[in-house]
C-alpha cells in the first residue's frame, strides 16, 4: 500500500540505492533512500520506485511488502513487465 508523502526537502539531496544481489528484477527498480552527502540510509523502513523518484514523484511501499505488488506497481505505472 501507497504511504502519504514526506515533503519533498527531505529527498533534495537523496538517491535511491538499488539492491545489486537481488533475484527479484523488482530490486534493480526499487531500493532504499540514501543520503547523497554520506551514502548511508535515510530510512529503513520503506522502499522507494526509482523510476518514479527521478521523475519527480515519490512512491514507497512499507519493506515488508511482496515482491509481486512491486512488480505491479512496475507494471501499472511503468509498462514494466520484466519477470511475468
Amino acid at each position: 500500500m501507497n504511504m502519504a508523502v514526506p515533503t519533498k526537502s527531505v529527498f533534495a539531496d537523496s538517491f535511491i540505492k538499488t539492491k545489486s544481489d537481488a533475484k527479484s528484477f523488482v530490486w534493480n527498480h526499487f531500493g532504499t533512500l540514501t543520503s547523497k552527502a554520506n551514502g548511508l540510509p535515510k530510512d529503513l523502513t520503506n522502499v522507494y520506485c526509482k523510476k518514479c523518484f527521478d521523475d519527480g514523484e515519490i512512491k514507497f511501499y512499507k519493506d515488508t511488502v511482496s515482491t509481486t505488488n512491486l512488480a505491479q506497481h512496475l507494471r501499472d505505472c511503468h509498462s514494466i513487465l520484466s519477470g511475468w
